[in-house]
C-alpha cells in the first residue's frame, strides 16, 4: 500500500501518476482496443476492481522474475552479467514491496526518471516477453559457458581488455566464444591472442562502404544459431523466436561498436568491449 504525503505535491502527482496507469492498464486488459467497451467497464466496474486487476499482472511479473532465478540448477549469478537493457528492465520488477515495481525507459537511463510507473498493457507484455526471453537462455549460458567464477577467473588471471568482472555480459560471452571457434575451433570463454584479433573482425562483419553501416556476417550468424539450437534442445526445447531475438541483440552489439570500423584498420584490442582478448 502507498502512503502519500498530500502536503508533498511531488509524492502527490507520483501517485496519481501510478493510479492513472494502471487503470489505463485494466481497462486495456478488459476492453481491448474498443473504446466503447472501455468506457462500458468503466461505468460498470468500481475503480478500485480495475485498479487491483492492474496491480495483479504487474505483481505477476515480479513472480516470473523470481522463478528465472530459482530454476533448478542455475546459479543465479549468471544473472549478474545480463546485458543492458535487459537487466534494468529485470531490475524494475524484482522490486521487495509489490506496490514499487515499475517499468524501465532506457532513454532516461542514470537520471531519475529511468524508471517510472507502468503505464500500459503493451509495457507489462513488453516486459513479460523480455522476462520469458531471460529465463529461457540463462540456463543456455551457463550450459555452454560454465558458472560464473570461471568466467572471472579468465580476466583475473591475465591482462585483457576486460577490466572487471561486470565487462563480462552475456553478449561477451558469446561473441568470445564464437571468436574462439574461428581461431580454434573451440566455442569456449577465454582470451584470444592480440594478434588473431583482425582475423576475428574480418570473420565477423561483411564490410560495406561508407556511408552504409558494416553488417554481421549472416553466414556466421547461421551457424551461432545452428549451434545453439542444438545446445537448446539438449539441454531443454528449441523456442526459435526467443533463441533468434536475443542472438539478434548480441550482432547488434557487435554491429553498433564496428559500423564504420575499415577491415585494414582493426580498432586497438583494449578498446574492444565485447570479445576477450589477451593484451600480453
Amino acid at each position: 500500500m502507498d502512503h502519500v504525503n498530500l502536503d508533498e505535491i511531488a509524492q502527490v502527482e507520483d501517485s496519481l501518476s501510478k493510479v492513472l496507469g494502471y487503470l489505463n492498464i485494466g481497462v486495456e486488459y478488459l476492453a481491448g482496443t474498443d473504446p466503447e467497451a472501455g468506457k462500458r467497464i468503466l461505468e460498470s466496474y468500481f475503480l478500485e476492481d480495475i485498479f487491483r486487476l492492474a496491480h495483479t499482472l504487474i505483481v505477476g511479473l515480479r513472480k516470473k522474475a523470481r522463478e528465472i532465478s530459482s530454476q533448478e540448477g542455475l546459479d543465479p549469478r549468471v544473472l549478474k552479467h545480463l546485458d543492458e537493457p535487459l537487466a534494468s528492465y529485470l531490475k524494475g520488477v524484482s522490486a521487495r514491496e509489490a506496490n514499487r515495481l515499475k517499468f524501465y525507459v532506457p532513454e532516461k537511463a542514470g537520471t531519475a526518471e529511468e524508471y517510472r510507473w507502468f503505464r500500459s498493457l503493451s509495457e507489462v507484455r513488453y516486459v513479460e516477453n523480455i522476462l520469458e526471453m531471460v529465463g529461457y537462455w540463462a540456463p543456455l549460458i551457463q550450459k555452454a559457458f560454465g558458472i560464473p567464477p570461471l568466467w572471472v577467473a579468465e580476466i583475473a588471471t591475465r591482462r585483457t581488455n576486460f577490466l572487471e568482472p561486470r565487462d563480462i555480459t552475456w553478449s561477451a560471452l558469446i561473441l568470445t566464444g564464437l571468436a574462439n571457434w574461428i581461431c580454434f575451433r573451440e566455442f569456449k570463454f577465454r582470451p584470444i591472442p592480440a594478434e588473431k584479433w583482425p582475423e576475428v573482425l574480418g570473420a565477423f562483419l561483411e564490410f560495406r562502404p561508407d556511408p552504409e553501416r558494416n553488417r554481421f556476417s549472416k553466414a556466421l550468424f547461421e551457424t551461432l544459431e545452428s549451434n545453439f539450437r542444438r545446445l537448446a534442445q539438449q539441454t531443454s526445447y528449441y523456442a526459435p523466436e526467443l533463441a533468434e531475438d536475443f542472438l539478434r541483440l548480441v550482432v547488434s552489439r557487435f554491429e553498433e561498436e564496428f559500423a564504420f570500423v575499415e577491415p585494414d584498420a582493426p580498432p586497438e584490442p583494449r578498446y574492444v568491449r565485447y570479445v576477450l582478448i589477451a593484451l600480453e
